[in-house]
């Protein structure tokens, strides 16, 4: 067998060893390679020949533009392809060129579109100062030239692949309303409710299937096919309550098992893969796998429709066998880490490969644990992540291994020639390993960990049992901890409704262990009320955070962190050390390989701090808006001899719990504080001084800070809410 692997690699290697820029080749192989184009009309413009296309585009050195360029040479041909049998079309040599501005496009061609066509011609633009993937001109062409149709969904379906990938930071519109737009062929007003008609077309795949949404991109008229479908109305709207009541997070289906075997040459960049992947469906759907352009799924085209980040299915299968190609020669994709962060890295080399989730295997967007396992090909030493695990990693490289063993943990220490002091970091990551120990369990007995300076993006990948560790200056125990915490993360499901509790937990165990937790709390305290000031939508609850994980705002889904670091803060306070880390322990042993609901920590927590406190600030800080509004009522002051009592009504009216302190401030500079718990509701305070109050002082947790004067007895009284 493996013969005839590498008989088939030294072939396929014919066809793609050559897609490097600046270097010709045939127009029959599938490598994109460029040359001076030769219409007199395009002088001066690139040419790279792929199988189905010469490609000509001007030489701009814009690197976003390029970028574009060099994703859609890495999967044009499949993604044609696969559209071209979908709609019962022979594949034919397509001319595609490429402007650098839809101002210039349309300085050319006269048209309405994106595009232009003229017999097997197709012109359209890639903004040439794009900050991210804007390929989706170019599939939505190649939808518009097979069926010769337009519509709302022409623009809208390759937008596919970023469906479960983003935040609810938009409308949505009424069902007619988008069934008046899938008949549009106004760009601008698709573009102006993207978010709405990509859950329409999201709706429409998951419910009724790729082959029903196919039928409505070669008609003029979709609205009317719609209407026909039984209960269209009905099923939208159950759509888009479940998707955006935690369905983007949980996702319909996730994967139960996969088996996989990757056959791997470093050399050449590129992988074989054959597995057998088993579905549980949690809803009722169509599934949507998600994969990297980089991968192809060779001679599968009747059975799936492939995109360049998506495939979909025709049948809804139990399991599904894939055999597919992985491609890296054209790698990084960009050289711009601003426009595409993990696009901008090296996934196989010689020396080091590797590859992670959607790099790896087409897999449903949904929290999974799959059973199973991956048997890996290489001629250099290969390491996977053991299964069941949310994230799962294949690494191959030639290492030295040190091992040793923290407290029962075995520790299996890869490292590569080009790093420094090896044996330095591999204490420091024991030492990390103990740290971690007495905040959570670790989900597995062994672990790997791979210490690498190779071209890798992150400075710390990390699954169940396998962490990749690139050198960064500083405190390297400080990151194996985040991976050994993550790690522990991968172990388990969370609900959608505690999505913003991984990275607001892990900055208060930072804090802790930094010896900076003061300094973590004001931090957050102030980024969390600079964005409300700004931004008053990001007061939303915690549990609403699942929401905005995905989102491109960064005020959004920042801000849950800095709020769940500061209710974590509190609980931590409340509670204490000692509690905190025992219920933590003991809540991460109970979930590891099921679902969590952090819900039973915080019972947890009050059960062993002994605290029912605990419990009202947990359920007040994850379900009400924004920060503690305080003001006082019912002022009055009652003079008995040369001593002052005042009396007054404290209310938050956003009805949180926490604990508070509140200091009377006299004329002459007496002052008395007191101490207490807000449970939620309006409560009567008293204080006594020896002098009359000139000043109210709030303060003792995260609070709206305000400044207000009140009135008692004809006396003003200056009252300050301190959040600091």
């Amino acid at each position: 067998m493996h013969r005839h692997l590498k008989t088939f690699f030294i072939l396929f290697l014919l066809t793609f060893s050559t897609m490097c820029i600046g270097k010709e080749t045939t127009p029959q192989s599938s490598t994109p390679v460029h040359t001076v184009a030769e219409e007199n009309a395009y002088e001066g413009w690139l040419k790279n020949e792929t199988k189905y296309f010469a490609i000509y585009y001007p030489p701009v050195k814009a690197e976003g533009f390029n970028f574009n360029i060099r994703f859609l040479l890495v999967g044009i041909d499949y993604v044609y392809e696969s559209y071209a049998k979908a709609f019962g079309k022979a594949p034919e040599k397509i001319e595609l060129y490429i402007y650098p501005s839809e101002d210039d496009l349309k300085f050319d061609y006269s048209t309405d579109l994106p595009w232009y066509i003229e017999g097997n011609k197709i012109f359209t633009f890639i903004e040439k100062d794009a900050k991210s993937l804007d390929y989706y001109n170019v599939e939505s062409a190649l939808i518009a030239y097979l069926t010769g149709k337009v519509n709302g969904l022409t623009f809208v379906f390759p937008l596919l692949g970023e469906l479960y990938f983003r935040g609810a930071d938009y409308s949505g519109l009424s069902f007619d309303e988008l069934l008046s737009l899938v008949d549009s062929r106004d760009v601008s007003k698709i573009k102006e409710q993207e978010g709405s008609m990509v859950d329409f077309v999201a709706f429409l795949v998951h419910k009724y299937g790729v082959n029903e949404v196919l039928r409505l991109l070669e008609t003029d008229t979709p609205s009317k096919i719609i209407k026909s479908l039984p209960n269209a109305e009905e099923e939208y709207n159950e759509f888009i309550r479940w998707f955006w009541g935690g369905g983007i997070l949980e996702g319909s289906s996730e994967l139960e098992e996969m088996n996989l075997t990757v056959s791997v040459d470093e050399e050449s960049a590129f992988f074989l893969a054959n597995g057998s992947f088993k579905v549980k469906y949690t809803k009722e759907y169509y599934p949507v796998f998600f994969k990297m352009v980089y991968l192809d799924l060779k001679a599968m085209n009747t059975q799936y429709l492939q995109s360049f980040t998506f495939l979909l299915p025709y049948e809804r299968k139990n399991v599904y066998e894939l055999s597919y190609i992985g491609n890296f020669s054209v790698q990084p994709l960009t050289y711009d880490e601003n426009i595409n962060y993990f696009l901008s890295g090296m996934f196989m080399t010689p020396n080091l490969t590797l590859l992670f989730d959607y790099y790896l295997f087409p897999k449903p967007a949904a929290q999974q644990l799959p059973k199973g396992g991956i048997k890996v090909v290489s001629k250099n030493t290969p390491i996977t992540t053991t299964l069941p695990s949310q994230a799962v990693f294949l690494v191959t490289g030639r290492f030295k291994t040190f091992k040793g063993f923290v407290n029962g943990t075995e520790v299996e220490f890869y490292y590569t020639n080009d790093v420094e002091s090896p044996a330095t970091v591999f204490k420091q990551s024991l030492s990390a390993f103990n740290t971690a120990l007495e905040w959570f369990e670790l989900p597995s007995s062994k672990f790997r960990i791979v210490y690498t300076r190779g071209p890798i993006k992150e400075h710390i990948y990390r699954s169940r049992d396998l962490l990749i560790y690139k050198p960064k200056s500083g405190y390297h125990e400080l990151y194996f901890l985040w991976g050994l915490y993550y790690s522990w993360l991968n172990s388990f499901k969370i609900k959608p409704k505690d999505a913003w509790v991984p990275n607001s937990l892990f900055s208060l165990l930072e804090g802790v262990e930094l010896k900076r937790l003061e300094d973590y709390r004001k931090s957050a305290l102030y980024r969390y009320k600079v964005n409300l000031r700004d931004f008053p939508e990001v007061g939303y609850p915690l549990i609403e955070g699942y929401r905005y994980f995905y989102s491109d705002k960064s005020w959004m889904k920042n801000s849950m962190v800095y709020k769940g670091f500061l209710t974590f803060y509190l609980l931590y306070t409340q509670a204490g050390e000692e509690a905190f880390k025992d219920a933590l322990r003991e809540f991460s042993r109970e979930v590891i390989f099921k679902e969590a609901d952090f819900d039973d920590f915080a019972e947890l927590l009050a059960k062993k701090s002994g605290d029912e406190k605990v419990l009202l600030i947990w359920k007040t800080w994850t379900t009400k808006p924004a920060l503690p509004n305080l003001t006082v009522q019912n002022v009055e002051i009652v003079k008995t001899n040369d001593n002052y009592t005042v009396k007054f009504t404290l209310v938050d009216k956003n009805g949180f719990a926490f604990p508070f302190k509140i200091g009377a401030i006299g004329w002459q500079g007496q002052r008395t504080e007191v101490e207490g718990f807000y449970y939620g509701e309006p409560q009567k305070v008293e204080i006594s001084l020896p002098g009359e109050p000139k000043e109210i002082v709030i303060y003792g947790a995260p609070f709206l800070s305000k400044n207000f004067d009140v009135e008692a007895n004809g006396t003003k009284i200056s009252v300050t809410v301190s959040g600091s």
